[in-house]
């Protein structure tokens, strides 16, 4: 995936996460990331898959 579209991607993931009410800790647990993976996800820098 390029770099562009994970920015993307994870912009689109912290909205929603924050349109359901979830902190950022909450939401990663409940997909089973640890958090500091999923807030690089959010940013870009790693792609979840």
């Amino acid at each position: 995936m390029l770099t562009t579209e994970l920015i993307l991607l994870g912009r689109k993931i912290r909205q929603l996460h924050k349109e359901k009410g979830f902190s950022q800790e909450n939401f990663a647990n409940d997909v089973g990331l640890a958090r500091s993976f999923y807030g690089c996800v959010e940013r870009g820098e790693k792609n979840i898959t």
